[in-house]
């Protein structure tokens, strides 16, 4: 019996989806943050040395392998609505995850732009980034994976 499209999204590829992000991105800011014990937010070695790379990379990734998920689910009818097989996903997988990304990343480097302006010499501890980053993005890919998944309904 095929599940939910919205389950599937939620309950069964979101917490997926966080698992791995939770993983990758807490070895790279544990790699990348390793010698300093304070970390800036702007400049060299600060946290938008991992931020600005993760603020594309994350949406589009997240996003194009959401959709690639639904579509793949729905079309082996593990869920409902079941999808044919030569349905075309590919240009709405690549146009919403650039979207996706190049919106996130203008936001997160204008607002990181900014805090840093506000509080120059703003020092974090390195462990409060890699818990934050590993968990904000963690967060971030399931709202962003599940609504690539749900945004398959538009598929017929």
């Amino acid at each position: 019996m095929p599940i939910s499209l919205t389950r599937f999204a939620w309950r069964v590829a979101g917490v997926r989806e966080v698992v791995i992000n939770l993983v990758i991105n807490s070895l790279i800011c544990t790699w990348v943050f390793w010698h300093p014990q304070e970390i800036p937010l702007w400049g060299w070695g600060g946290i938008i040395s991992v931020l600005g790379p993760m603020s594309y990379l994350l949406p589009w990734l997240t996003t194009f392998f959401g959709v690639f998920s639904g579509v793949m689910s729905r079309r082996s009818g593990y869920v409902s609505p079941p999808l044919a097989r030569d349905t075309p996903w590919l240009t709405l997988a690549i146009v919403k995850s650039t979207i996706r990304a190049l919106l996130i990343t203008t936001a997160t480097w204008t607002f990181t732009y900014w805090l840093s302006l506000q509080y120059p010499n703003w020092m974090l501890s390195k462990w409060l980034v890699v818990i934050g980053l590993s968990l904000g993005s963690a967060l971030v890919a399931y709202g962003l994976h599940g609504t690539a998944i749900l945004s398959t309904r538009s598929l017929k």
